[in-house]
C-alpha cells in the first residue's frame, strides 16, 4: 500500500473508533511518515512498544525484517464514583440492572401484598385473636414472627406490623435466672415437635421486668413435619409477685413455727419443774413414778423412794422471813440434786418436803443415798443458818400396792424420824413398831383419814389423759383445775395422809371434767349466760362424777367429787345428801379452793376480785358455806404461796404452752389449706387469749377470724397468721426469760 492508501485506512479506522485520539506510522529511525490528528505532539515517545493506559503500538515488518510500528493514542477514559474507570457498556449494564431491579421490586411488593399475614387473615379472625387476653405469636421454622396479636403488642410495647418478620429473639424474652431449661419453649417445640406448658419467662430489665407464662404448640403439615410454632404469652407479673410474697410469708411462717416448737419443748420442760427450786413438780413426778412403777413387775426391777423434810422450816420463815425460807429451799434443792445420781428424780413434793425417786435401787442402797443427802444438807449454810433434815425410805419390796402406797410408807418413816429427834434417816422395814405407835399421836383429822385410806389405786396416767382432753376442749377450765389442785395440796399438807392428799389433788384436777360435755356455744360464750345455759352448766358436776366413777372406781375420789359442791352447814343439800352426812374434810378443802380461784379469775358475768376481797368473801361465808377452821388454814396457805411465787410471770407455763400448741395446729391447718379447721382454731385461740388477758393477741386473732370469714386472699391470711405467731413467740420468750431469771 502506498502512503495515501494507508492514510485513508487509518482515517477509516478512526472514524469507526471515536475513542481514538490520534494515529501514526513510525519507521525504525523514529521518523513519523504518516499521522492522523496531532499525533506527533500527543504521542509519548518513551513508550516504544506495548500497551499503556492511553497508547498502543504494534510492530510492522517488511520482508521478514522489522520496519517500524503502528501507533494508536486513545482519548482519556471516563471516571466513575470513587475514582474507578467506567466503560460505557458496563455503565449501561449497571444502569439497566438497577432499573430493572427497582421495577421488579415494585412489582413484587404490589403482588406479594396479598400474601402478608395481616392481610391474608380474615378481619373477623384477627378481631378474635386481638380479643384474646393472652399474647399470641405465630413463628416459622426459622423462629421469625409471622403473626402477632394486639395483646402481645401491648405487653411488649412493639407495634404489631413492626413485629412481623423479626426474629423472636429480638423481642428480648429470657428464661429466669434459676431456670434449668437449656432450650427456649419454641426451640424445644421445633426440636422435638412437642408442646410446652407454662414455662416462665421474663421480659425487660430491673425495675420494669415482667413475667410471662409461655405455652407453645407445633404447627404440623400433612406428613406431620413441624412447619412452625404457635406461642401464647400470659402476663403473670402480679401473680408471680403474689407467689413470691406468699413464699416469703410461708417461709417466715415456718421459721416462726419452728421457733415456737422449740419454745414449746422448753415450756414442756418448764411445765414439769417447780418454779422456785427447779425440781420436778408433783404431777410430773406422779406421772414418771407411775411409768416406772409399771415396769417394776415386768422387768423384775427394784424401785425406792425417799421423803425429805427440812427440820424447823416454819421457824425459819417466822424468824427470818419468807425470802430467807425460799433461799433455804432453793439451796436445799440444789444440794439434793447434786448429791443423788443423775438417774434419780428429785421432786418438790410440797412446802418444805422433797421426794426422791430411785429407779433400779433396793432399800439398802436407797438408805445409803438418803444418808448422803442428810449429811450434805447438814453441811449446808445459808447466811449462817444451819440446816438439818429428816428422811424416810421405803422400797417396792415392802409390798406397796401402788406408787401412792410407797410414798405413804416413806412419809410415815419421815414422821417417825421427826418424832425421834429429827436429822435422821428411817427405813420402812426397820420402823414397823414406831409406825404403829405413830398413829396414836397423829392429829385426830389425820388419824381419821388414816382409817379411811382408799384401797383402789388411781392411775395418774389416766388422770393426765383426762386433764389433757379437758385442756384441749377448754384450756381455761383445765388451768383453773390445776390452780385449785395446787391450793388444795398446800392447804391439806400435814392435815391429810399422803394418800388422801393424793386423792384430793386428783379430785381437784377432775372436779370440772364434766364440762367436756358442755356445748361450745355455752362453754366459750363471752357474754353473761342465760338461765337455760346456767342449767346446762350446773349439770356438768353430775356428769363429771359419773365419768370419774366409771373411769377409776375409787370411792374416796367419787365421794370428794360428789360432796365438794355441798355447803358446810348442809343448807343446800337435798334429803338424800343429808342422809350421807357432812362433807368430808377433803371435799370441804376443795370447795374453798374452787371458790377462791373462781372469784380471783376474770369472768364475763362478774368482775375479778382481788385476793383480799376473795379472802374477805370466804370469811364472810365461813360457818355456812365453808368450814371456818379450814378457811383460816386456807388463807395461811394462800399467803405463803403468794410469797413463794411472787417472781413468777403473770402468764402461766400451762397457758403459754397451750397457746403454743394451738399455734402449731393452726400452722398445720394453714399448710393443708383447711380453712374450716383454721377458723375453729382461730376462734379457740381468740377465746384463750381473751380469758388469759393477752389483749394484743385477741386483736390479731380477731383480724384473722375476720379475714377467714371474708375469704380474704391467702397471702393476707398468712401474713396475719405470721403476726399471731410472732405474738405467741414473744409471749413464750417473755415467760421463759422470766423463769430463767429465777435462781434455781
Amino acid at each position: 500500500m502506498d502512503a495515501d492508501e494507508i492514510e485513508k485506512t487509518l482515517k477509516a479506522i478512526a472514524a469507526r473508533q471515536p475513542d481514538v485520539e490520534s494515529m501514526g506510522i513510525r519507521q525504525l529511525d523514529s521518523k513519523l511518515i504518516i499521522q492522523l490528528g496531532n499525533h506527533a505532539e500527543l504521542w509519548n515517545t518513551s513508550q516504544v512498544t506495548g500497551l499503556s493506559d492511553r497508547q498502543f503500538s504494534v510492530p510492522v515488518s517488511a520482508a521478514g525484517s522489522p520496519w517500524g510500528q503502528l501507533e494508536v493514542r486513545y482519548r482519556p477514559v471516563s471516571v466513575g464514583p470513587w475514582g474507578l474507570p467506567v466503560r460505557t457498556d458496563v455503565a449501561l449494564s449497571i444502569f439497566m440492572g438497577i432499573g430493572l431491579s427497582i421495577s421488579f421490586w415494585i412489582y413484587l411488593r404490589k403482588v406479594l401484598e396479598y400474601f402478608n399475614p395481616s392481610r391474608v387473615v380474615p378481619p373477623r379472625v384477627r378481631e378474635a385473636l386481638n380479643a384474646l387476653a393472652e399474647g399470641l405469636l405465630l413463628l416459622d421454622r426459622s423462629q421469625r414472627i409471622v403473626l402477632a396479636n394486639r395483646a402481645f403488642s401491648t405487653a411488649t410495647g412493639i407495634d404489631e406490623d413492626s413485629l412481623v418478620g423479626k426474629h423472636v429473639s429480638e423481642v428480648g424474652f429470657q428464661m429466669p435466672g434459676e431456670a434449668e431449661e437449656s432450650h427456649l419453649p419454641w426451640e424445644q417445640t421445633l426440636i422435638d415437635n412437642s408442646s410446652v406448658r407454662g414455662a416462665l419467662m421474663r421480659l425487660g430489665g430491673a425495675g420494669e421486668e415482667r413475667m410471662f407464662s409461655v405455652s407453645t404448640v407445633p404447627i404440623n403439615d400433612e406428613p406431620g413435619e413441624c412447619r412452625g410454632v404457635v406461642a401464647s404469652f400470659e402476663d403473670v407479673t402480679e401473680l408471680e409477685q403474689k407467689q413470691r410474697e406468699l413464699r416469703e410469708a410461708l417461709r417466715s411462717l415456718r421459721q416462726s413455727s419452728e421457733e415456737i416448737k422449740q419454745q414449746n419443748r422448753e415450756l414442756e420442760w418448764l411445765a414439769t419443774r417447780d418454779a422456785l427450786t427447779g425440781c420436778m413438780n408433783r404431777r410430773s413426778f406422779f406421772k414418771l413414778f407411775e411409768e416406772t412403777w409399771i415396769r417394776v413387775p415386768l422387768e423384775m426391777q427394784q424401785v425406792s423412794v425417799v421423803m425429805v423434810d427440812i427440820d424447823h422450816f416454819k421457824a425459819i420463815n417466822d424468824n427470818h422471813g419468807h425470802s430467807k425460807g425460799d433461799e433455804v429451799l432453793k439451796r436445799a434443792a440444789t444440794v439434793i440434786m447434786g448429791t443423788v445420781p443423775d438417774a434419780d428424780v428429785v421432786c418438790r413434793y410440797g412446802g418444805e418436803e422433797f421426794s426422791i425417786l430411785m429407779p433400779d435401787t433396793g432399800i439398802d442402797q436407797a438408805e445409803i443415798r438418803a444418808e448422803r443427802v442428810r449429811l450434805a444438807l447438814m453441811g449446808m449454810r445459808v447466811d449462817g443458818l444451819k440446816i438439818t433434815a429428816s428422811l424416810g425410805v421405803s422400797s417396792a419390796c415392802q409390798l406397796a400396792a401402788s406408787p401412792q402406797d410407797l410414798l405413804d410408807q416413806a412419809d410415815k418413816c419421815l414422821y417417825v424420824a421427826k418424832r425421834h429427834g429429827r436429822n435422821r434417816v428411817i427405813r420402812y422395814d426397820e420402823a414397823q413398831d414406831q409406825i404403829g405407835k405413830l398413829s396414836e399421836s397423829l392429829a385426830s383429822s389425820r388419824r381419821d383419814a388414816a382409817r379411811q385410806q382408799p384401797v383402789t389405786s388411781i392411775p395418774f396416767q389416766a388422770v393426765t389423759a383426762l386433764v389433757s382432753a379437758m385442756s384441749f376442749r377448754d384450756h381455761h377450765t383445765a388451768a383453773h383445775s390445776r390452780r385449785v389442785a395446787d391450793l388444795c395440796v398446800a392447804t391439806a399438807e400435814g392435815l391429810l395422809s399422803m394418800r388422801d392428799c393424793y386423792s384430793l389433788e386428783i379430785a381437784a384436777l377432775l372436779h370440772d371434767i364434766g364440762k367436756i360435755g358442755v356445748p361450745d356455744n355455752v362453754l366459750n360464750k363471752a357474754e353473761k349466760l342465760t338461765s337455760d345455759e346456767w342449767e346446762v352448766m350446773r349439770r356438768h358436776n353430775s356428769v363429771g362424777v359419773q365419768l370419774v366413777k366409771a373411769s377409776f372406781g375409787s370411792d374416796a375420789l367419787t365421794e370428794i367429787m360428789e360432796q365438794h359442791s355441798l355447803w358446810c352447814d348442809m343448807s343446800n343439800a337435798n334429803d338424800r345428801q343429808r342422809s350421807c352426812g357432812k362433807p368430808s374434810l377433803a371435799a370441804r378443802i376443795l370447795a374453798i379452793a374452787d371458790a377462791y380461784d373462781s372469784m380471783t379469775t376474770e369472768a364475763a358475768y362478774r368482775r375479778r376480785l382481788t385476793r383480799a376481797e376473795a379472802i374477805e368473801e370466804l370469811r364472810r361465808c365461813a360457818g355456812t358455806q365453808f368450814d371456818s377452821e379450814l378457811v383460816e388454814r386456807f388463807v395461811s396457805a394462800v399467803k405463803l404461796k403468794s410469797q413463794e411465787y411472787v417472781e413468777i410471770p403473770r402468764i402461766s407455763t400451762d397457758t403459754a404452752l397451750s397457746i403454743g400448741l394451738q399455734i402449731e395446729r393452726l400452722v398445720a391447718a394453714l399448710d393443708d389449706h383447711n380453712m374450716e379447721e383454721l377458723r375453729e382454731l382461730t376462734e379457740k385461740l381468740q377465746h384463750t387469749a381473751r380469758r388469759t388477758g393477752i389483749d394484743h393477741m385477741v386483736r390479731v386473732a380477731a383480724e384473722l377470724q375476720q379475714a377467714l370469714t371474708d375469704e380474704t386472699d391467702i397471702i393476707e391470711v398468712t401474713q396475719i397468721a405470721n403476726d399471731l405467731l410472732d405474738l405467741c413467740r414473744l409471749t413464750q420468750v417473755s415467760l421463759i426469760q422470766g423463769y430463767s431469771a429465777v435462781s434455781f
